[in-house]
């Protein structure tokens, strides 16, 4: 956060350990970096833009629609705008007609990678609907479905 945490000075060349407290590593955020100074003059920093990344679990499907994927999303699809609402557990996808898909479960594939199913009653009878949504950054996700790849922006 801008803030001089800890020092250490190497005698030879070699490793230089930093020990962070519980607390100080909760607090890092992926723009966080580690600032390296040599005795040289070369600076670098070691950034933690690995932060929030969640490794797959398991194999299984959770309940709900990961928080870094809700909101209000948009495509440019064709002669239409996509419009695509998701919540906790609720996924709203209107291209020409509406896919709602209810009861939506995800899988982590890693990489902000993620399987969303869910069951469609309006057009589709019940039916499990599945795709794969990739979180590019925090304004644009990559939507793959049978029909191809799509892009969407907030």
């Amino acid at each position: 956060m801008g803030q001089t945490i800890a020092t250490k000075t190497a005698a030879n060349a070699g490793t230089v350990t930093f020990n962070l407290g519980i607390q100080q590593v909760n607090r890092l955020t992926k723009t966080d970096t580690l600032a390296i100074k040599l005795s040289s003059g070369y600076k670098f920093n070691i950034n933690f833009n690995f932060i929030n990344y969640r490794t797959p679990a398991s194999n299984k499907f959770v309940a709900g629609i990961p928080t870094e994927l809700q909101g209000h999303w948009q495509a440019k699809l064709g002669y239409f705008t996509g419009h695509w609402n998701m919540t906790s557990n609720r996924s709203t996808l209107t291209v020409n007609d509406p896919q709602i898909l209810n009861n939506v479960q995800y899988k982590n594939l890693g990489n902000h990678t993620y399987v969303l199913k869910g069951t469609e009653s309006y057009y589709s009878n019940g039916s499990t609907i599945q795709y794969t949504v990739k979180k590019v950054s925090n304004n644009h996700l990559t939507l793959t479905t049978a029909n191809g790849v799509s892009q969407w922006y907030k």
